[in-house]
């Protein structure tokens, strides 16, 4: 996640996630699996027909003020519409008091930093990290490319209505929750950080349908009670808007009363030729990365051998 305005945020951002994968074994297979499973679901709809998702209604994972960085329910709002993993995903940020984004600098000067997240609703968590450390370099582009994980801390939980929430790049030590715990709504289960492959303090939040990474859909979520703050000039979700749901650009806000969101019907999610070109191509790079450095590596070792 960097500043779009910027391309040599992006330049050092796929330098080190290039890095990451051909230098960090976890990252390589946490990707293997990811394009793999995304081929899997792709050849599913491909056979069965495109998959209806519910529509997960949750309550917004956090107090106070926040910006959809990257996050919506149509490819231009996205966060990333290609991969069915994460169609539906948002990234939270703050914007600093005067309603600007912060500029690079250490990362407590980020508001995002160290603020509590909260159960979206009540459930049972079902896995979690919490040691990943915070990159100490935000706002440049790099990421943490020897994170044992792409998500950095995060928390898995299982919701009473079956779906499952995944809250990631949490800061590190702030997670109090441990597996098996049951949590109420609005409890917190962490801070925001730094952690994982992230470039700036902020918040991933997902609903997805199964706690396995590789085959799991996201699914797309209506915030109950979520509002805009009165100084913005664009409609709240479903407030004289065709998008019912929050999209990217939008400040944030829960609500005071409890607002209950629509009976939505299921959303079609179709994945077709583009899904498929993006997980396979993701694998055969990956792949093909890891078969160059084990060659090298193996030609280093025979020159020192011989």
């Amino acid at each position: 996640m960097g500043k779009t305005s910027d391309g040599a945020v992006y330049a050092r951002f796929y330098a080190t996630l290039a890095a990451s994968l051909l230098l960090n074994p976890r990252i390589a297979l946490w990707s293997i699996g990811q394009s793999a499973g995304q081929v899997a679901l792709v050849l599913r709809d491909l056979v069965g027909g495109p998959a209806a998702l519910p529509v997960v209604t949750a309550r917004l994972p956090f107090e106070g003020t926040w910006r959809v960085h990257r996050g919506g329910s149509t490819p231009g709002t996205s966060h990333s519409w290609y991969l069915i993993g994460q169609r539906f995903a948002y990234d939270f940020v703050r914007d600093t008091a005067d309603g600007r984004e912060p500029e690079a600098g250490p990362l407590t000067t980020y508001p995002a930093f160290g603020m509590p997240i909260l159960a979206a609703a009540a459930g049972t968590v079902i896995a979690i990290r919490d040691g990943c450390r915070d990159h100490p370099r935000p706002g440049l582009g790099w990421i943490d490319w020897r994170a044992a994980d792409p998500r950095g801390n995060f928390v898995l939980i299982r919701h009473d209505d079956g779906w499952i929430s995944l809250s990631a790049h949490l800061r590190r030590g702030s997670v109090p929750v441990r597996p098996g715990q049951r949590v109420r709504e609005g409890e917190p289960i962490g801070a925001c950080g730094n952690s994982g492959h992230s470039t700036e303090p902020h918040l991933h939040f997902q609903a997805q349908d199964r706690a396995f990474f590789a085959v799991a859909r996201s699914l797309p979520i209506r915030f109950e009670g979520a509002v805009l703050p009165p100084d913005t000039e664009e409609p709240a979700a479903g407030e004289g808007s065709d998008d019912p749901f929050l999209h990217t650009g939008q400040r944030v806000a829960a609500a005071d009363a409890r607002i209950p969101a629509a009976d939505d019907g299921p959303v079609a999610a179709p994945a077709g030729a583009p899904e498929l070109l993006v997980g396979l191509v993701s694998l055969a790079s990956v792949l093909l990365g890891l078969a160059a450095v084990i060659r090298l590596l193996a030609a280093l070792v025979g020159a020192f051998v011989t």
